[in-house]
């Protein structure tokens, strides 16, 4: 009899150790495993806190005054030309509509004048399509090169020698502004534009664009260690200066993805969302480069999900209407 009872008592032992493994091994996946969560966040063009960020990540907040302040980093696609409208105007109307209390800042205001109708890095305010009623301050500039905008000791902006050195870099904007979220857009001077012996004379590889895209996040972060930074692939571009655009959109496209899962993985507060989704070249170019009225609004909209979902800025839902009048490049509105 003692024999049987010791022997039941072992056998409950080992059912209830077999139950209890298996709790532990549904507790460690979450029920979905981190490759099904790295595949959905891909699916839909994004990356970053919500989805690979690491535990105890710092989150972006808006300032002590509850404003947030935001800065938009580009090149020509972020500044628009005259006589175009800017992501950034859709997505001003975005956040007006949100109820979100923001202030646009950099260093410039105004957009850039194609080099066919008048070379100008800054144009008036008024050379916007909409000149007026949202706030045009910007950290963007015409021709801008992730690599020389990274690394200020090299001293310009542009793939260009041509183009005048304008004193702007990650260093001087963020070290002057201090956002509490910085939207950077770049890439498309270094690695999409460009015959191929050019690519191949410029000798800047993809582990060169990644380590500027993390320098970047470390001077945000230096200059203010809770901001947040929303890394954007660009649109490809296309043409006899970008060919295979696609192609070189896509390389690039994940190259930024996984610079920002890496960062997240150590604690950056930073986020990836692909700019172009739903974006048509063929459509949404005035140039194959620039983006037209529509092309800006698909733009600000995959931008304004991005922050709502991993900064909390602004609504989930982007009821902007798209603009009823065309861009006009050039053309200086009124």
């Amino acid at each position: 009899m003692r024999l049987a009872i010791v022997a039941m008592a072992l056998l409950a032992l080992v059912l209830w150790l077999m139950v209890a493994m298996n709790i532990i091994a549904n507790l460690d996946s979450g029920g979905e495993s981190s490759a099904a969560r790295a595949d959905s966040s891909a699916t839909d063009g994004r990356a970053g806190l919500e989805s690979d960020g690491a535990a105890g990540a710092p989150v972006a907040g808006p300032g002590a005054d509850g404003r947030w302040q935001i800065m938009a980093v580009g090149d020509s696609i972020t500044q628009t030309y005259q006589g175009g409208y800017s992501w950034r105007y859709f997505l001003d109307a975005h956040l007006r509509a949100s109820d979100v209390d923001f202030d646009m800042v950099g260093p410039q205001q105004g957009p850039f004048a194609l080099a066919n109708v008048r070379p100008g890095f800054n144009m008036p305010v008024s050379g916007y399509a909409q000149p007026a009623g949202w706030d045009v301050d910007h950290a963007a500039r015409g021709g801008r090169s992730l690599k020389f905008y990274a690394n200020a000791s090299l001293g310009r902006d542009a793939m260009s020698e041509d183009a005048p050195p304008s004193g702007q870099n990650a260093e001087t904007d963020f070290a002057n502004h201090r956002p509490d979220v910085a939207i950077v857009m770049l890439g498309t001077n270094d690695l999409l534009l460009g015959s191929e012996d050019e690519l191949a004379q410029r000798g800047y590889s993809e582990r060169d664009a990644a380590a500027d895209l993390a320098r970047i996040a470390e001077i945000a972060a230096d200059a203010n260690p809770s901001v947040g930074v929303l890394f954007v692939a660009p649109p490809p571009t296309l043409g006899e200066y970008s060919p295979n655009g696609r192609e070189r959109a896509a390389v690039l496209r994940q190259l930024i993805r996984s610079t920002v899962t890496d960062l997240a993985e150590a604690g950056s507060a930073v986020a990836f969302v692909d700019g172009a989704v739903g974006f048509e070249p063929e459509e949404h170019h005035i140039d194959h480069t620039h983006p037209n009225a529509t092309g800006d609004w698909i733009i600000a909209r995959n931008i304004a999900g991005a922050l709502a979902e991993d900064f909390g800025l602004g609504g989930t839902a982007f009821g902007v209407a798209r603009a009823t009048t065309p861009a006009n490049p050039g053309v200086v509105p009124g």
